[in-house]
């Protein structure tokens, strides 16, 4: 079986050519037997037989319509989050809950300990670890930025000395 388009061999039972993907549409070709009675022109009366004579017809084949191929939907997969044993750890913290814990972290060296205790432990509410590590974030970010402008006014003290020590000769 050859591709109508393109040429090329193909395999039986091919729906589309490997080649150039043109679909492929089946010629049946079938026998069919008619039954031709030649008369010749008789020699005789008695001679007058009729011979039958097979001719071969190519009847194509209807072209069958595929219908889409539709793909089966594969089942959804619902991961539910695992249950906390605890439903206290991730109930929403409530209008005072939030006021006492501003409270606790107005307490020096209470609120460093309470901030620790909050973001390294397991059993802590999800909001109150977040709240700490929020904090954290925000201490290492000020402390960098402390570092960063001592850096600098250590640098330029040498400069201002010199600059206020000219400036007082200039008036003596």
């Amino acid at each position: 079986m050859q591709c109508n388009k393109c040429g090329k061999e193909l395999e039986e039972n091919s729906k589309f050519c490997d080649s150039c993907g043109e679909k492929v549409t089946l010629e049946k070709t079938e026998v069919v037997e008619e039954t031709v009675t030649e008369i010749p022109e008789p020699e005789s009366v008695d001679e007058v037989t009729p011979e039958p004579v097979k001719k071969e017809t190519v009847v194509p084949e209807p072209v069958k319509k595929e219908e889409p191929v539709v793909q089966e939907a594969k089942p959804k997969v619902v991961v539910e989050p695992k249950k906390n044993k605890d439903v206290s750890l991730t109930k929403p913290i409530g209008i005072f809950g939030f006021i006492w814990l501003f409270i606790l972290m107005a307490i020096p060296l209470v609120n460093v300990v309470m901030v620790i205790i909050w973001a390294f432990s397991k059993n802590v509410n999800t909001n109150k670890k977040n709240y700490a590590w929020a904090v954290i974030i925000i201490f290492l970010l000020m402390l960098a930025g402390s570092i960063f402008a001592f850096i600098q006014f250590s640098l330029n003290f040498t400069d201002i000395i010199d600059y206020i020590t000219q400036f007082v000769d200039g008036l003596a």
